[in-house]
């Protein structure tokens, strides 16, 4: 899935920009592209955020409430810039209170199909604070929105990865409703799809098969996803065809049942009377996704030597006997990766700041802190979490795109950067793995590998660097089945930049990681940050 448009444009422009500067000379330490760097990664007309794409979504396909909001308020909707055509630019605030008021009116609920006429989706300051950006909507109100403005496969994937969410899992019923009911022609609506899953969880067979172990060769999600579009083909479907539609989706995922992810108590409820209790689903897993995770972390270390990580292992001893090996942890990997650009989080509390209550809620909602800074520092347990859902699934956390992101920058800056010794030892591998018929997802993952390191072989001499750069973050996140970079995401963004600094600027070569994060932080929030070098850092960068 690709975003093009305008917006897209301009934040690409934004970045290419700066690698044309890169490439004329060294000026990461000139004080006007540091202040570039600083403004680009909080400027709010570079940055998808969930409350751009609710307005534009509004702006485009809810025409009448724009028109009612604008008599309302006084103000011409001329006034309004056209986001379909531009950035993230604000709204004059009167009209966008008016415009709050108008889709909390029972008129905007009968227009949002599926919902009671009676009951709004959201009060008028829940919707304005939504389109302010002052907060995101929940995971749950995040999907009612998707169903209530009718966005297409693209906008919503990006709603949900700008407020922070993994894309639909086919491992989570709802998520699984949803998909398909968005994929319809007509479309089912939010009510429809709870209704599916009353009805899924309803007629679930008492006692559910257990699950293909986790070492087992398995497609189910791909052909779990590829059975959604075959049952939901056609277009203009008629309301007979609509019903079957839906009820061979309801006995397909009847028979998968075992594939799906529990309902777990909510947190911090009460106990209440057996069978009362109210209950969740996690978000779901895939299971070829931690497999595929498991693998990656594997030339991960490779290229990180310090340790051999290559998790559990099953091995046959000098008797026969089929034994687990474990290797160095995920925490030592994470570390590894982070001792290398210089950047120490375990012993060290520098990158949060002393704020409490309010405060303390307002820097997390800074987009560099919340996808940048936060994304880093959890990096280990999210990771642990990730792996240890195949075991657990009642308390399963999918892959997260952010996740891959991080680990493709690690890949890269490693392999860029890796001494012949390791570049033989990862050639081996290579060669190895190649050769190894038997295991196909190991060979695509290296095939996956493979177009990764072409297009980064000779990247110093490259004109257009990130161009290159583009096309191997693609790869992996493409491997993982994620969307492709996306410069108008914070982190993103922020990860380009760093590659970008490391084969064009001699000064920070191997450190730009730690270099923009201590740029960023010490200009825009005003603190002075002293990274830990005592162990890493493959060349400090100037003070």
């Amino acid at each position: 899935m690709t975003f093009e448009d305008s917006f897209t444009g301009m934040a690409y422009q934004n970045v290419n920009s700066w690698a044309r500067e890169l490439l004329k000379s060294n000026k990461w330490l000139d004080g006007a592209t540091q202040q570039e760097i600083i403004d680009s990664m909080n400027q709010p007309d570079l940055i998808c955020t969930t409350g751009f794409l609710l307005r534009q979504q509004i702006q485009q396909h809810f025409p009448a409430f724009m028109e009612k909001a604008a008599e309302n308020s006084k103000i011409p909707l001329s006034a309004c810039t056209d986001l379909s055509k531009t950035g993230n630019v604000p709204w004059d605030l009167k009209f966008t209170k008016a415009l709050a008021n108008v889709l909390a009116s029972e008129k905007a609920c009968e227009a949002f199909s599926g919902y009671d006429a009676q009951k709004k989706i959201l009060e008028a300051r829940q919707w304005f604070k939504y389109m302010q950006d002052k907060t995101r909507p929940q995971r749950e109100m995040a999907i009612k929105l998707i169903f209530a403005l009718k966005m297409d496969d693209a906008t919503a994937a990006k709603f949900l990865i700008s407020a922070d969410y993994n894309l639909f899992s086919v491992r989570n019923p709802f998520d699984y409703i949803c998909n398909f009911c968005l994929t319809c022609d007509p479309r089912f609506t939010y009510a429809e799809a709870c209704e599916m899953l009353s009805e899924f969880e309803k007629n679930l067979p008492k006692e559910i098969p257990a699950a293909a172990p986790e070492n087992a060769p398995s497609d189910a999600t791909q052909e779990m996803t590829n059975e959604i579009a075959l049952i939901a083909r056609g277009s203009n479907i008629s309301p007979e065809e609509k019903k079957a539609k839906k009820a061979k989706l309801l006995e397909y995922m009847k028979k998968k049942s075992a594939e799906f992810v529990r309902k777990v108590p909510k947190k911090n409820q009460r106990d209440r009377a057996e069978g009362e209790r109210e209950m969740e689903y996690p978000s779901g897993f895939s299971r070829s996704n931690i497999e595929q995770l498991k693998r990656f972390t594997k030339y991960l270390a490779i290229l990180y030597p310090m340790m051999d990580y290559s998790g559990v292992e099953i091995i046959e001893n000098e008797r026969g006997e089929r034994i687990e090996r474990r290797f160095a942890t995920l925490n030592d990997l994470v570390n590894a990766m982070y001792e290398d650009q210089g950047i120490e989080f375990r012993d060290h509390q520098q990158l949060n700041l002393p704020a409490r209550g309010a405060a303390l809620n307002e820097y997390n909602r800074i987009p560099f802190n919340r996808d940048v800074i936060l994304r880093l520092r959890t990096l280990p347990n999210t990771l642990r979490a990730m792996i240890r859902a195949a075991s657990y699934p009642a308390n399963a956390q999918d892959i997260s795109r952010s996740t891959i992101m991080i680990l493709a920058y690690f890949f890269i800056t490693g392999y860029l950067y890796a001494d012949a010794t390791i570049a033989n030892d990862f050639a081996e591998r290579f060669q190895q793995a190649e050769k190894n018929a038997e295991d196909p997802k190991e060979t695509k993952l290296i095939q996956m590998l493979s177009k990764v390191t072409d297009s980064l072989d000779g990247i110093a001499d490259s004109e257009k660097p990130i161009e290159n750069f583009k096309a191997a973050l693609n790869w992996i996140l493409t491997y993982f089945h994620f969307t492709n970079f996306y410069p108008p995401f914070v982190l993103d963004r922020f990860v380009m930049l760093c590659l970008l600094a490391d084969p064009l600027s001699v000064n920070l070569r191997g450190n730009s990681l730690q270099f923009l994060m201590q740029l960023v932080i010490e200009r825009h929030y005003g603190l002075q940050i002293n990274f830990n070098r005592a162990n890493g850092g493959r060349q400090n960068v100037p003070e």
